[in-house]
């Protein structure tokens, strides 16, 4: 099996499929595959593939359907005999099967982020019906949301749930005490956390808003903001506003996510948009009860009141009382936190999530070409892959 991963990312920051793409490459490569990420000279998550030891190519990236572009891509996958090609994004995937095309070999499955990246837009049915031969949901909601139009209900989509590396994310084995110590936060504190960059779809105003309703009823409780972005100072500025500055640790961008998250005894996702975001995941691959907004995804993984707690989105009110529940209770803390391991170990390790992309591709490379797909009222089965 061999796959190539595009992706046109230039920044030095990189977001979930980036994340998905480098855990799928790596995953594969040391499962005897071979793996190629083809990005951006000098962008972020083609460093991070580099230092994992992942194949990478510098590629050319052009406009849409840039002869020069198709070209240089046509050339990786043909010297490395690639069967499989993950894109990110609608002009990525013309571009990919593009290059497929010239090479006579390649399928293209594209990794549809948040709702919404196909709409019912010309240039979007032609793009699904000519260069798509999969796309790949992270939830079965999202499936359902693009499901709306009938050209994608055409047995194309698939859902193929995110899983974490849980042997790196051990509770038993990790604790917290010195991230706090590094980050100046009193052993006895009470630490409620998020991790993500500080950007608006992330929320974080929303948790801040909810530490000031519970500041007072807490005053031993620090609130870490675990990320860098555009929203940085504007959220130092709201702190400020709030009278919570002294209350809140902005750590700037971090590598050691799991340590940050032993430090922590209550995680929260205050996102306005997300789909099936990783870092819930690994908060709940660490034990720790968890508070979230109910973006796309998550309650198909975290079970309200059992393995933590799933508010409405922008609601700062029922944010803040669902942290106030589980910030007077430790026990419902330490139960809620086993709970959600026991949920992560249920199906959403790193191997399920390996399992499923190798059964996606063995699928997409021995089934039909694209030209063929359309119509199958056989191709309409909704697998879980």
């Amino acid at each position: 099996m061999r796959a190539l991963f595009y992706n046109a990312n230039r920044s030095a920051a990189f977001g979930g499929i980036e994340h998905w793409m480098l855990d799928v490459s790596q995953g594969i490569s040391a499962r005897g595959h071979h793996a190629v990420l083809y990005g951006r000279r000098g962008a972020g998550w083609l460093k991070e593939g580099v230092r994992r030891g992942i194949n990478t190519v510098e590629g050319r990236f052009g406009f849409d359907l840039d002869p020069r572009s198709i070209v240089h891509l046509r050339s990786t996958l043909r010297a490395h005999e690639i069967d499989a090609i993950f894109t990110k994004g609608k002009k990525g995937t013309r571009m990919a099967a593009g290059a497929a095309r010239l090479v006579g070999r390649g399928r293209v499955i594209v990794v549809l982020g948040l709702e919404g990246e196909f709409l019912d837009r010309v240039l979007d049915r032609w793009t699904w019906r000519w260069a798509v031969d999969r796309a790949v949901v992270l939830a079965e909601e999202a499936k359902l949301w693009y499901e709306r139009f009938p050209w994608a209900a055409d047995g194309k989509l698939h859902v193929l749930f995110k899983g974490v590396n849980v042997n790196a994310l051990d509770p038993e084995r990790l604790d917290g005490s010195a991230v706090r110590a590094a980050l100046e936060i009193p052993p006895q504190a009470l630490v409620i956390g998020a991790v993500g960059r500080l950007v608006w779809q992330k929320g974080h105003v929303y948790l801040l808003r909810a530490a000031e309703r519970l500041a007072e009823e807490f005053p031993e409780a620090r609130f870490l903001l675990v990320g860098g972005g555009e929203e940085e100072g504007p959220l130092r500025a709201e702190a400020r506003e709030l009278g919570i500055q002294d209350r809140v640790v902005f750590t700037g961008y971090q590598q050691d996510i799991p340590g940050l998250l032993a430090a922590m005894d209550i995680f929260v996702l205050p996102s306005r948009k997300e789909n099936m975001p990783q870092v819930l995941l690994e908060a709940m691959a660490m034990a720790r009860p968890v508070v979230s907004t109910a973006t796309i995804g998550v309650r198909e993984v975290l079970e309200d009141g059992v393995s933590g707690f799933v508010v409405p989105t922008g609601d700062v009110e029922a944010l803040a009382d669902r942290v106030r529940v589980l910030a007077r209770n430790p026990r419902l803390r330490e139960t809620m936190g086993e709970r959600a391991r026991e949920r992560i170990l249920e199906g959403f390790t790193r191997d399920d999530m390996l399992d499923r992309v190798e059964h996606l591709i063995d699928g997409v490379c021995s089934g039909p070409p694209v030209e063929r797909l359309r119509g199958h009222a056989q191709e309409r089965s909704r697998p879980h892959v």
